[in-house]
């Protein structure tokens, strides 16, 4: 059985090995982006006066992550767990019928209430969980026409306003008496 998983298997690879994105693919902020921290824009497409330093998060989280075919937020994560989550029931239903002994009857039940079951549990669950974070598409794209909104307002200011700005949120400490 597991051998004919595994040509499945490499093809499934092989194709999700397409959708990777390169991090170098990622451009850099620009300055006025950096400093609200709000650009919906790709960096190529809006300018900057003068560079200032970007805050990124380090590199070591890469390494942490999971791989590309493995995280359900890429792409191939989800080719992958997709032909994962269609192909399970199948070796479960053979492994019960074969090793175990189960009649066909009882075999179908038990992948049925497993599979439909547990999955809509599983779905029902993750729908609440993203409720209660907020993290809905509607809740998504109220929070980035927010930040479109303020990001051009920010960029309509003159050098001068954005300084006077500037100094409003960063105020500049008075000088020690020696």
């Amino acid at each position: 059985m597991a051998a004919r998983l595994l040509p499945l298997l490499a093809l499934g690879l092989g194709v999700v090995h397409g959708f990777r994105t390169p991090p170098s693919a990622l451009a850099a902020p620009s300055r006025r982006a950096a400093i609200s921290g709000l650009s919906p824009l790709p960096a190529a497409a809006v300018t900057s006066r003068a560079c200032a330093p970007t805050l990124a998060a380090p590199a070591e989280s890469d390494k942490k992550s999971l791989p590309f075919f493995l995280n359900p937020n890429t792409k191939g994560g989800i080719i992958f767990w997709s032909i994962v989550g269609i192909v399970l029931p199948f070796v479960a239903y053979s492994f019960m019928l074969d090793n175990l002994g189960w009649d066909v009857v009882l075999a179908g039940n038990v992948i049925l209430i497993g599979y439909v079951g547990v999955g809509t549990v599983v779905w029902t669950g993750s729908y609440v969980f993203r409720v209660a974070n907020k993290d809905m598409t509607y809740a998504q794209q109220l929070r980035d026409y927010e930040n479109a909104v303020i990001q051009k307002r920010f960029e309509e200011l003159s050098e001068e306003e954005v300084d006077a700005l500037m100094g409003e949120i960063y105020p500049t400490k008075p000088d020690a008496k020696p």
